[in-house]
């Protein structure tokens, strides 16, 4: 009867090709497909733009001018989270380079203008590109980019650069685009006969008529019934309504509503109006761009007789208008009675 072979087999020795198989991939921390022992910047993800895509740091790819006078592109876009116009930490290097371009290049970038933008399925999204827009303008600056040089401007879900209706489209939208403009040429003298024309007389202002006709209002900030007091929930949308006019050469028109069964409609009207202005001009905006009027109190925005009705008629809404003669004093407005 056989018995089983009793030899020993000596372990033969793995090569390091085998050896390097059997480790555990390294890790990838920020899924742009490099590993992080070679990854300059393991927490912020490669900008795959043909431009050092193998160091895994965010960076510009140079766009050298063809003329002296040409001005610079910027082709990438800083994104958002849904919903949200909080800078995500992963953008901080994308800014670095962003503002080290600007401050280098002043030739080639004299103004820039961040245009926010926000997806379709986002709530608010005026306001929140607008935001998006803010926030970027502010990190700039605090890297050293000359405020006069920045400008932000929000197109909510007006100007889609992808038009399909998938969440890959959408998250490319919930962004900042860099808008290259030319730099300002001096003003033009005005004509002697513009410079002796008179100003505008109350003869000269739009019929009611036409300001019923007036477009939809930016903001819409409602009051308490017989008060002209500002609510705190009113505050934030107001800051970043302040932080735009800073940046930006507009004027804004305050109209003040009231129910018509409030005492002193007319007088609560305009003083509601007046402590939008007031508080806008407590954040830095000149009164010169704030224009305020109260609106009859016939032109309700509710007619029902629920609860809820007076407080939304009683409001003030915020437009933006053409740049026209507006009271210059800005001394705060006096509190109503």
């Amino acid at each position: 009867m056989g018995c089983a072979s009793t030899a020993v087999v000596s372990p033969s020795r793995v090569s390091p090709a085998a050896a390097s198989q059997l480790r555990p991939p390294a890790a990838d921390t920020d899924g742009d497909g490099i590993a992080d022992p070679d990854d300059r910047c393991p927490d912020a993800p490669e900008t795959r733009n043909g431009y050092k895509d193998d160091d895994g740091c965010p960076d510009l790819a140079p766009l050298p001018p063809t003329s002296p006078n040409e001005i610079g592109r910027i082709a990438e876009r800083i994104g958002f989270p849904y919903d949200s116009a909080e800078l995500k930490p992963g953008s901080y290097p994308m800014l670095d380079a962003i503002a080290v371009v600007l401050k280098t290049q002043p030739q080639q970038f004299p103004l820039v203008a961040l245009e926010g933008h926000a997806a379709d399925n986002e709530h608010t999204p005026m306001r929140l590109s607008l935001a998006r827009a803010s926030a970027v303008r502010v990190a700039l600056l605090g890297r050293g980019v000359d405020v006069a040089r920045l400008l932000a401007r929000a197109s909510g879900s007006t100007a889609p650069a992808c038009l399909q209706q998938n969440e890959m489209c959408r998250t490319s939208e919930r962004s900042v685009e860099f808008i290259t403009l030319p730099g300002a040429k001096p003003a033009a003298a005005p004509p002697p006969e513009a410079a002796e024309a008179p100003p505008p007389t109350p003869a000269d202002k739009p019929p009611a008529a036409e300001r019923a006709a007036s477009p939809a209002p930016l903001e819409r900030v409602e009051f308490s019934k017989g008060s002209a007091v500002l609510a705190p929930s009113a505050l934030a949308s107001l800051d970043l309504l302040a932080g735009f006019m800073k940046a930006n050469a507009a004027s804004m028109e305050i109209v003040g509503y009231a129910d018509e069964r409030e005492r002193g409609a007319a007088t609560l009207a305009q003083a509601r109006a007046d402590a939008v202005r007031g508080y806008m001009m407590a954040c830095g905006v000149s009164g010169a761009h704030l224009i305020t009027r109260a609106e009859r109190t016939g032109r309700a925005a509710c007619r029902s007789h629920s609860a809820r009705c007076p407080a939304r008629d009683g409001r003030a809404e915020l437009r933006f208008v053409e740049p026209t003669a507006a009271p210059a004093d800005d001394a705060a407005p006096a509190s109503p009675p």
